[in-house]
């Protein structure tokens, strides 16, 4: 289960005291949904999306929203993104995740970039040899995989028009873990949007984050006919 920090300073936070109740549910809401959509205090759905998850009227949505930029909890362009996310709301304090996590950062790289056979090193004495033959085949099967995976997200990565938050569309991608086919339709599909007004007006500002149209399915979504010019004679 995904869960959110919330900090005791908040009783005596100026901007906190300075919002309605009414806001603070929504900013409480924004939280809740940018963890549950991993994307990184991102929020990048229409106010009808909002109002629909929130089951909550969309004036009201949007007087919070307005309030909440207001304060600077929120930023003033679109998408939305909670303000100080990152130093407020990182993963893990616990020292053996970091540990760990560090350790599986480090052996992506070296697997996306050559993808060797890891020799692990012995721990005990009393470790025999075929312990470690198993660690090593353990190591050489978990390569063969990671790679793949890597390029896939990498053809997806290079076809999406918006490189925004990459750490989060990465999570989400590892997530679905798409076959060949299912990368083919992400592809195609994000080819046709990229033709649409709603992924072209205004210079791109309205693509939803990646990690967010991965979130929302977005390869199937049933997208509208471009506007095709009417000839002039």
């Amino acid at each position: 289960m995904e869960w959110v920090r919330l900090y005791t300073d908040i009783l005596d936070d100026e901007k906190i005291s300075k919002i309605s109740d009414f806001s603070y549910k929504i900013f409480t809401f924004f939280l809740l949904l940018s963890r549950e959509r991993e994307a990184d205090g991102i929020i990048d759905m229409n106010i009808t999306d909002l109002a629909w998850r929130f089951r909550l009227p969309k004036n009201k949505i949007n007087k919070a929203i307005k309030e909440l930029q207001q304060t600077g909890i929120l930023s003033d362009n679109y998408p939305l993104m909670i303000v100080k996310w990152g130093s407020r709301q990182f993963r893990s304090d616990d020292a053996a995740e970091r540990k760990r996590a560090q350790r599986e950062r480090d052996r992506s790289r070296d697997r996306s970039q050559h993808c060797p056979v890891l020799e692990t090193e012995t721990e005990t004495e009393t470790e025999t040899e075929t312990e470690t033959e198993t660690e090593t085949e353990t190591e050489t099967l978990s390569c063969a995989r990671a790679k793949p995976k890597a390029q896939k997200f990498e053809k997806f990565w290079e076809a999406y028009p918006k490189k925004r938050a990459r750490g989060a569309a990465e999570r989400v991608f590892n997530r679905i873990n798409p076959d060949e086919q299912l990368l083919e339709t992400m592809i195609s599909t994000i080819g046709r949007a990229k033709t649409l007004e709603d992924w072209t007006k205004e210079g791109g500002k309205y693509i939803p984050y990646p990690a967010s149209w991965l979130n929302a399915k977005g390869w199937e979504d049933e997208l509208s006919t471009p506007n095709k010019a009417v000839a002039s004679w």
